[in-house]
């Protein structure tokens, strides 16, 4: 695991989602997969994590259809598998720095994610 060192530790920025104040993170693991923390500017924690449910893993096609998504992602197991992956993929999120009632409230908003390039 590469430890990147985070130049504007500490700086109070804007979700570029949603709006909330965020707080830059001291460190961020460079091979974090999925949710890595931002360097300069982003989104918080919940937008991200919808961002990864509705681009990459495009959660709707993994659901039966009719299935209430902002219900689905309040249940306890669905929660815990998530912990799962962010264990799996190194990720700089924690289960619990999760808020499920942000993402669930603001699943509507407008997503648009910049990629980042994959390392070989």
């Amino acid at each position: 695991m590469e430890i990147e060192i985070l130049e504007n530790a500490g700086a109070l920025v804007n979700c570029s989602r949603c709006g909330i104040v965020c707080q830059i993170a001291q460190t961020a693991n460079k091979e974090a997969r999925p949710l890595k923390h931002a360097a300069k500017e982003g989104c918080c924690v919940a937008c991200a994590l919808t961002g990864f449910l509705k681009l990459e893993l495009e959660i709707e096609h993994l659901l039966p259809p009719g299935t209430d998504i902002s219900e689905a992602l309040k249940m306890p197991h669905i929660q815990q598998q998530f912990g799962r992956v962010f264990i799996a993929g190194q990720s700089d999120v924690t289960l619990d720095q999760i808020n499920w009632e942000r993402v669930t409230s603001n699943w509507d908003l407008p997503v648009v994610l910049k990629r980042r390039g994959r390392r070989s």
